[in-house]
């Protein structure tokens, strides 16, 4: 069975040919364990799920961060929470949804085996007429509009979990490092041209 997580897309378009090798070479162990940014995001679903406790979620990324021995990364990081909640409480989209899972369709795949899936960091109620899907990243990404995953996270959504038309969602990522939110919708013509390009992608790693 190949399994694609919904980043690996735009890894694989870079370098098809060395992709592949990777996905025929033996899994190879890494180091498991808890990181700075894990521990943002659980902090950050943790907010979420307490309805916007703020105290809540910030003692708790105190608390995870204290196993860390870089005092500068520890408060990096304590302020990207902060941040992001004055970000989240500025946009004022109710939240109906956090780590929702989701599976993007690989056409041309030779096997049902292949899958390509990840999860969406949540999901909001775009109160003017819509809903948003947004990821939580730590890198800063310039060219974010242009990756391929954006507009096959948008088709999806709309189309396997919040059974709409695509228009009507809008894809955005929290770039951490960056301290950048960015979002877009992408139209009908971008939409297809993503999935002819998934298509052809599929075929050159020979799924």
């Amino acid at each position: 069975m190949t399994h694609l997580r919904i980043f690996d897309i735009d890894v694989a378009r870079a370098n098809p040919a060395s992709f592949r090798r990777n996905l025929s070479a033996p899994p190879t162990r890494t180091g498991f364990g808890a990181s700075y940014f894990s521990s943002l995001r659980d902090a950050l679903f943790r907010y979420h799920r307490s309805n916007g406790d703020l105290g809540d979620a910030s003692a708790y990324l105190e608390r995870r961060l204290g196993r860390f021995k870089n005092t500068h990364l520890r408060e990096r990081f304590m302020d990207h929470l902060f941040w992001y909640v004055e970000e989240y409480e500025a946009l004022g989209w109710p939240t109906f949804r956090t780590r929702q899972r989701l599976i993007i369709p690989l056409p041309r795949a030779k096997s049902n085996a292949s899958t390509c899936s990840g999860e969406i960091s949540r999901l909001d109620v775009i109160p003017s007429s819509g809903y948003a899907a947004w990821f939580f990243r730590r890198q800063a990404d310039p060219d974010w509009a242009g990756n391929l995953y954006p507009p096959l996270v948008q088709d999806s959504v709309a189309r396997n979990v919040l059974h709409t038309r695509p228009e009507f969602v809008t894809v955005g990522a929290y770039l951490f490092d960056a301290r950048q939110v960015v979002s877009k919708t992408y139209t009908d013509g971008e939409l297809r041209a993503a999935k002819a390009k998934l298509g052809t992608l599929v075929s050159s790693l020979g799924l």
